[in-house]
């Protein structure tokens, strides 16, 4: 029930960065928030396994590939596999792939990155 009436940390997270882009003059923002399109599925064509990314963007002609993580997302087991999926793809396709957190997670996202060797720019998301 509460769910509801009160945003997740993770919704609050990605309306902000979604502000922040915006911001940045990105163009064709789409993000798992109200009033914007819901991003594209991003799809292994080999597994057809498939994840929807937290936000796309474009700047420069350059797609943006983001996953908003939070505590509590960034030990879920998908979380993982997500990156995996979003890192092939903008390896594939001339895109980037960014991982926006909060302040304080910088050194698990870098372990966790360096572990799995995926490849992913970070962004920590501060209100300044």
């Amino acid at each position: 029930m509460f769910k509801r009436f009160f945003k997740s940390e993770q919704q609050k997270l990605i309306e902000f960065a979604v502000k922040i882009l915006e911001d940045k003059e990105n163009n064709e923002v789409r993000a798992n928030a109200a009033g914007f399109d819901q991003p594209q599925k991003v799809k292994r064509v080999s597994t057809n396994e498939f994840y929807f990314p937290d936000i796309t963007a474009k700047k420069s002609n350059q797609f943006r590939i983001f996953s908003v993580e939070t505590k509590q997302t960034l030990h879920d087991r998908e979380t993982l596999k997500r990156w995996k999926l979003f890192s092939e793809f903008a390896k594939q396709n001339n895109a980037l792939f960014f991982i926006a957190f909060p302040v304080g997670l910088t050194a698990d996202i870098q372990k966790t990155l360096q572990e799995s060797g995926i490849e992913a720019q970070l962004w920590e998301l501060t209100k300044k």
